[in-house]
Formats: structure tokens, C-alpha cells, sequence
């Protein structure tokens, strides 16, 4: 089971900030959020956006495959592409 870390934007960006204005030169700081895998994270998302999308296992070779056909039918389309490698 695959575990990321994610962390909220705001948070992520406050925590730059203060970086800046509080942080030592040389210094490193870990801005990470909460660890969940990906089934975990994506509940959450359609939990809070009310979206009920649908879930399926792949592999990185189908998600790269699938990633390329919509890259090209982007570009043919002049688009952004709905999902990348």
C-alpha cells in the first residue's frame, strides 16, 4: 500500500513565508503534511469536494500508456491534457 505525504497549500505556502522571514540561511525546514496512501487521499478528496469519482487499481505501465494517449489527443486538440504521466 502506497503512502504519500500531502500537505494543504496555505499550509504549504505559510510555512515558505515564515522560512523567509524567521529562517536561518543554511537552514533546512521539512514542510510535509499528513502520510496516507492513495485511497486514503482520494476519499478524502471526494469526501470534501462532494465529486464522487471512481477508483481502480493500475499499473505504472497502464497509467504511462494512458498518460501518453492524452498527451497526444491534447496536442492534436490544442488543450491541457485531463491526465499526465
Amino acid at each position: 500500500n502506497l503512502v504519500s505525504n500531502y500537505v494543504f497549500i496555505d499550509d504549504l505556502v505559510r510555512g515558505h513565508l515564515q522560512a523567509i522571514e524567521k529562517g536561518k540561511s543554511g537552514e533546512k525546514y521539512i514542510l510535509g503534511g499528513e502520510n496516507l496512501s492513495y485511497a486514503d487521499f482520494f476519499r478524502t478528496v471526494r469526501n470534501v469536494s462532494g465529486v464522487q469519482g471512481r477508483l481502480f487499481p493500475a499499473s505504472k505501465n497502464l497509467a504511462r500508456f494512458y498518460g501518453g494517449c492524452h498527451f497526444i489527443r491534447a496536442k492534436l486538440a490544442r488543450k491541457e491534457p485531463f491526465f499526465t504521466v
